[in-house]
């Protein structure tokens, strides 16, 4: 996905699991911080992402500076935690 400094869009991933999945997060800094994902349906999950130049960003809204951002998803069920590769970002 590649989005310019003044754009925001969502980033929407579809993951499939044996079993139901709730709460998904996802980060760009290699897990330094987590940002909530919102179910679209059982399968297919989603974040706003902007730019650095987005302005008036909604509550939620991952803001991203210019460059390649790789984004991880992690999913908690005790006891497991899985984190998983999900693509790159890029913007500029």
């Amino acid at each position: 996905m590649k989005i310019k400094p003044e754009g925001r869009e969502y980033a929407t991933w579809t993951v499939t699991t044996s079993d139901p999945v709730t709460g998904l997060e996802v980060t760009f800094d290699a897990g330094t911080t987590w940002a909530a994902m919102d179910a679209v349906d059982a399968t297919t999950f989603r974040v706003l992402v902007a730019g650095p130049d987005a302005t008036t960003n909604p509550d939620g809204t991952v803001v991203l500076a210019a460059g390649r951002h790789f984004a991880l998803i992690r999913a908690v069920d005790a006891p497991e935690v899985i984190i998983r590769d999900a693509g790159t970002i890029d913007v500029g």
